[in-house]
């Protein structure tokens, strides 16, 4: 029985262990972040929060001024240990949304837009509405979209109309518009074909990013 016990107290540090590291990781410069997580897939936590800190860790410190300026062979380092991360978050558990988006992202500033196109679309299928993970999809899609395949150029539209159904949605989507050109006329053509109250909300929301409300609108 005393035996037992110490491997249940044993066991539940170890657990503890693993999820204070993500926490304390989290809290990291990308400078910091960007050489431990280079040194190859992380050991994460297991729970769903200490995963998505990972994942968030990752795409942050990819996305970082620090890491946009690294050298490229060091920057794919980073790059290839994110994508190796998430396919382990990923074969523990096959419908960890945020885990494809991950390795989507990693594979798309890699240059392999096969794996790009085939991890968004199992983000996709992974989570279709949650919006939050939605808006990052469509970001990256919106940049990379010249290399999207039918498929995930459906997906990506979708994605869009997700946005344009709720109030808060469609305000996250304007605000990204004006900052995403190629986004903007996309998200407006796929309004059009959306039923009039869509058009006004996004209209809408259109002018508040604006400030000046200028710019090609809908026709509500």
């Amino acid at each position: 029985m005393a035996g037992l016990v110490a491997g249940f107290a044993l066991f539940s540090a170890f657990v503890a262990w693993r999820e204070a590291i993500s926490v304390i990781r989290h809290a990291e410069e990308p400078s910091f972040n960007f050489a431990d997580l280079s040194r190859g897939p992380v050991k994460v936590g297991f729970s769903n929060y200490s995963r998505n800190l990972l994942i968030n860790d990752c795409l942050s410190t990819i996305s970082s001024v620090y890491g946009r300026v690294q050298p490229q062979r060091k920057r794919e380092l980073l790059l290839a240990a994110c994508s190796e991360t998430a396919s382990e978050i990923i074969a523990e558990t096959p419908s960890h949304a945020f885990a494809w988006f991950l390795r989507a992202f990693a594979a798309a500033e890699l240059g392999d837009f096969q794996v790009f196109n085939q991890a968004m679309k199992m983000s996709y299928l992974s989570s279709p509405f949650e919006l939050w993970l939605g808006q990052l999809r469509v970001q990256t899609a919106a940049r990379f979209y010249s290399s999207l395949d039918d498929r995930s150029r459906a997906n990506y539209a979708s994605d869009i109309v997700v946005h344009l159904m709720t109030d808060r949605g469609s305000e996250k989507i304007a605000s990204e518009m004006f900052r995403n050109p190629v986004l903007k006329n996309h998200v407006i053509d796929i309004a059009e074909k959306l039923p009039e109250n869509v058009k006004w909300r996004l209209a809408e929301k259109m002018q508040q990013a604006a400030g000046t409300g200028r710019g090609r609108t809908v026709s509500p």
